[in-house]
């Protein structure tokens, strides 16, 4: 439900523009409202976040967006959903974020921010920005951005906040530009090997043509005997020659079949 609210947010002109300072305000209420199980007042402050989000006109600062992201990991856990991605952006922006002093630090949700604690940093895809341009992501300035949990993306030109956005997945705005997805190492392997395979066996079968057109000027009749002995060496080269290249593309062949 917060996804669609945070899209018909960012399909439609915001109604007034909101502030930083504003919006964590409404991550603290809706840590209040979930500490004190006040449902309404936690969905109007998650509300409240989501449809501010793509009207900010200020930067947020790291501590901002993870307190706005606690909020989110919040609305995650009462629903029962996974966690784990959302508080993956939490401690990318703070990792000493907690939940004090709302919760009690012996709280089931630290089991859960503890587990994201524990994976192993993901790898980001790189973004590709204009000269002069810069992307905070989370509240710092950044290159690349972690696909598999949500980011706050906001787009600063001659540093003045133009664009922002929660952005989960890669359904990304139109002002954010993903590079392109980068070679998976062992597809990598796999056309240098079959590439070099090929090259080889192609040039292993143009040696065993010379080869032959050689063999073919030796025996015949027009050649004249005193080219006979520089034929029998050229021939014998040829024929090592598409011997050895063949052996190399059938051990490029192999370990080509062996590591797919």
């Amino acid at each position: 439900m917060l996804g669609l609210l945070l899209a018909a947010a960012t399909a439609h002109a915001c109604a007034a523009p909101t502030t930083a300072a504003a919006l964590t305000a409404q991550a603290v209420e809706a840590h209040e409202a979930f500490s004190v199980l006040d449902d309404p007042g936690f969905e109007a402050a998650l509300q409240a976040i989501e449809a501010g989000l793509p009207c900010l006109e200020d930067a947020l600062s790291p501590q901002q967006a993870a307190r706005i992201h606690a909020a989110r990991a919040l609305d995650s856990f009462a629903r029962d959903a996974d966690t784990v991605p959302t508080f993956r952006a939490v401690l990318s922006a703070d990792p000493a974020l907690r939940f004090s002093p709302w919760l009690p630090d012996s709280h089931l949700i630290y089991i859960e921010l503890g587990v994201a604690e524990r994976m192993a940093p993901q790898e980001g895809r790189a973004l590709e920005l204009d000269d002069g341009d810069t992307m905070l992501v989370n509240g710092r300035a950044g290159d690349a951005i972690v696909l598999q949990q949500p980011n706050i993306l906001q787009l600063q030109r001659g540093g003045a906040v133009t664009d922002s956005a929660l952005v989960e997945g890669q359904s990304v705005p139109d002002w954010v530009v993903l590079a392109p997805e980068p070679m998976a190492p062992e597809i990598k392997r796999r056309l240098i090997l079959g590439g070099a395979t090929t090259l080889s066996a192609i040039a292993a079968g143009q040696l065993v043509v010379l080869s032959a057109d050689i063999r073919d000027q030796y025996l015949s009749a027009d050649t004249p005997r005193s080219d006979l002995g520089a034929l029998k060496r050229q021939n014998t080269l040829a024929a090592a020659s598409a011997a050895g290249v063949g052996l190399v593309s059938v051990g490029l062949g192999t370990a080509l079949v062996w590591t797919w």
